[in-house]
């Protein structure tokens, strides 16, 4: 059960005039009647399928949080139970009979508005399978919001009695408190002096009147009269934020629907999109598509989605794109992972870092979530490098030189016949478009995707240990994947040669790789024990005239701090390696240089601890409390059934006895590293080895099981459920176990 605290429930809004301006109420409503509410179309019932897209400049989809498909199916089915979904295929909602709420200012925008979602009353503590609304007011709308409807005569608000109320004492406490915490005299909800306790008595409303007594956990029973005097109702339970701004998205067609079903995320939608501060202050707005993202993500019941704005524009602050992001953070129920690990790239100075900012979305009126509003790690978005497409286009006579494949339309442009530069059979792959001609300039810019298992149908090319998509350009030619599938060989050989240089060319990794931006990846992505680290979401930049090669943008860190593709491990991962132990990449064989190491250790001394020391000590618990409310509202709308602030005290706790494991592990005395005083664990699952560092003499003190909050995900509980551990020699093994070696641990099946 969602347990929500007294400071989301002090969160009030106080009484102003109201005069009605807006267009009618939004298209994606939930239908009337109290025993009959009908249940979302697209949204928690829906079950997409795993699949791979190919984002390009001219085509967009995304990968996001890639994983094996019965990862998507574990957590679907998991997130369903948790919403008391009863696998009863939704009926669609009537669009005419929807009741929206609007600002009290009336400006005459017709994106301001939040219509009531219908939700399973078990959420508030209610009996499962019963139906109420609950609302989700946004920041700017406060003030007596005004009330809209299109089917009804009156409706009227009866406030519910503490007897009739889910969750009494919970959603709304009769105590009441200040803003600095205190209750009134009267034991009413107070804000600034005023009294804003929910009305005696019952009101009618018509459309377009103010409504009194809407407070954050006030709640109502709705009686809806149609003209022919006909009656329906229901119970309402109001909640209100206001420490996050807003985002409004009205698709053409007024519903997700047709986007929400294509499970290849290939289907975009025209929309209009607004902004608001949490101010109320209008901040960007404009047109856009929008597009399904993620695999495993996009089959869980909170998706996310691609934003293509028609022009460049800031948003909240950020560098003016086009392309922006809305990340669910189905995976990370603290929603700061992201967050954290992007401003402290940022702060690194690590080249092209996603900006972003958090708001509450509302799809066609209804709310869907707390997200991460982001820009793409592409050239649009957080990518500055130069574009290859325009000058391919060019070069082929489909874009007049003042032209811009951006500004092109998709359909016009006519691509020839994606080919295999390889012979069939051969280990390295290499695909490409065939275009007639070349341009005249081959060495960037280019981004990079490494990917492990990818062949889907864009351009990507193998090396001898790993896979990489070619993200920009979107459709490279023969000469270009030449060029560049020949660059990253060569400065792979030398990665992986003994003294650190290319055999062939002659030059050192070093001529090859940008090396403060490969130190500060490894030590950004070990710190989060960042599960996807060099297998998914991990890029590299090769831009026009420049030689080296970046390791960035960051991205994608939902899956980290013991958050992983087959389970949740946060006890051993707070003192794993995760690049030595169970990364084995460029990464990896980099630390067979001694001269890498050596800045790698000092740069985490002498930067990156101290930068981790201070944003812990002074900046998570403000990031945490700015967007308390809003996870509280995410929470109630999706159905979560965990609270907010045990979570992000989880993250905290994990992030700074993270952070003391790796100071300790690298601190050094009398010239030598601590290092030498640790064993090293290993934990042998099915799909691969977790390590874990022990101090030498010093017990276990744990083991990767449920009753130490080490979970396996369904799947790997169905087809291999590990009861225990046991040692080399088949002995069972418990926590006490005192470790003074290496060892190495093997599961116990039921």
């Amino acid at each position: 059960m969602i347990l929500i605290p007294a400071l989301f429930a002090a969160v009030l809004f106080s009484i102003s005039d109201y005069k009605a301006g807006s267009k009618g109420s939004g298209s994606e409503g939930a239908k009337s009647g109290r025993e009959t509410l009908v249940t979302e179309a697209s949204d928690e019932n829906d079950v997409g399928r795993d699949t791979v897209g190919n984002d390009s400049d001219l085509e967009e989809a995304d990968s996001e949080n890639d994983g094996e498909a019965e990862l998507a199916a574990d957590q679907t089915a998991s997130a369903e139970s948790s919403a008391g979904t009863t696998g009863q295929t939704p009926a669609l909602y009537d669009p005419v009979q929807e009741i929206s709420f609007i600002p009290a200012s009336g400006d005459g925008n017709g994106l301001q508005r939040s219509v009531p979602v219908d939700i399973d009353a078990s959420i508030l503590g209610g009996e499962a399978y019963t139906r109420c609304w609950a609302v989700f007011l946004p920041a700017e709308i406060e003030n007596q919001p005004g009330i809209i409807f299109s089917k009804y005569q009156t409706v009227t608000f009866v406030p519910l009695g503490e007897e009739e109320r889910l969750g009494t004492g919970r959603l709304w406490s009769s105590e009441g408190r200040t803003e600095e915490g205190k209750s009134g005299e009267d034991g009413s909800r107070q804000e600034n002096g005023g009294d804003t306790s929910p009305p005696a008595q019952a009101r009618d409303y018509c459309a377009g009147d103010r409504v009194d007594g809407l407070t954050n956990g006030s709640a109502f029973r709705v009686r809806m009269t149609s003209e022919d005097g006909s009656v329906q109702e229901t119970d309402l339970y109001v909640f209100s934020c206001r420490d996050t701004a807003s985002m409004y998205l009205d698709t053409e067609s007024g519903s997700m629907e047709t986007v929400d079903s294509d499970s290849t995320k290939q289907t975009s939608e025209s929309a209009l999109f607004a902004v608001f501060r949490p101010d109320g202050a209008l901040d960007s707005t404009g047109d856009c598509s929008v597009s399904g993202r993620g695999n495993s993500t996009w089959n869980m019941n909170k998706r996310p989605y691609n934003l293509n704005l028609a022009e460049k524009q800031s948003v909240l602050g950020m560098q003016a794109c086009k392309k922006l992001c809305l990340l669910a953070n189905t995976f990370d129920p603290s929603n700061l992972l992201d967050r954290i690990s992007s401003r402290m790239a940022a702060e690194m100075g690590m080249r092209d870092t996603p900006q972003g900012e958090f708001v509450n979305l509302y799809l066609n009126g209804r709310y869907n979530g707390l997200y991460y509003l982001s820009q793409r790690p592409r050239p649009g978005g957080s990518v500055n490098i130069k574009k290859l497409d325009d000058d391919i286009l060019m070069a082929n006579g489909q874009l007049p030189k003042s032209g811009s494949a951006a500004g092109k339309d998709k359909t016009s442009v006519k691509l020839p016949k994606r080919i295999a530069l390889h012979e069939e059979g051969s280990r390295l792959n290499k695909w490409a478009y065939n275009w007639p001609n070349e341009p005249d300039i081959d060495t960037g810019g280019y981004l990079l995707q490494q990917y492990s298992r990818y062949d889907g149908s864009g351009c990507w090319f193998s090396t001898n240990h790993r896979r990489f998509r070619i993200m920009s350009p979107s459709y490279p030619t023969v000469g270009e994947v030449n060029y560049l599938s020949e660059y990253m060989l060569s400065a792979e050989r030398a990665i992986y040669s003994e003294d650190g240089i290319d055999p062939e060319s002659g030059k050192s990794y070093e001529s090859y790789l940008d090396m403060p931006s490969w130190e500060d990846m490894f030590l950004l992505e070990e710190f989060f024990a960042e599960w996807d680290a060099e297998k998914w979401s991990f890029y590299v930049i090769k831009d026009r005239g420049d030689p080296l090669l970046y390791c960035g943008p960051m991205w994608d860190f939902d899956h980290s701090a013991g958050s992983m593709i087959y389970g949740t491990y946060p006890e051993t991962a707070v003192s794993m390696l995760l690049f030595r132990d169970n990364r084995h990449g460029w990464l990896y064989k980099l630390l067979s240089h001694d001269a890498f190491v050596e800045e790698l250790h000092a740069r985490w001394r002498e930067r990156f601890s101290p930068m981790v020391h201070n944003y812990l000590d002074n900046e998570l618990e403000t990031d945490a409390s700015a967007i308390e409310t809003s996870a509280y509202m995410n929470n109630i709308r999706r159905a979560n059934d965990y609270d907010y602030r045990e979570k992000t005290g989880e993250l905290g706790e994990w992030l700074r006895r993270r952070l003391a494991f790796l100071d300790d592990y690298l601190r050094v005395e009398d010239g030598k590293e601590n290092s030498e005083n640790y064993c090293r664990v290993l934990f042998e699952f099915s799909w691969g080895e977790l390590s874990h560092y022990v101090l030498r003499g010093e017990s276990l003190g744990y083991l990767p099981l449920p009753e130490y909050g080490e979970t396996q995900i369904v799947s790997q509980v169905e087809k291999n459920e590990i009861i225990g551990w046991k040692d080399e020699k088949e002995n069972v093994i418990g926590p006490e176990i005192v470790i003074d070696t290496d060892r190495t641990f093997s599961p116990v099946y039921r």
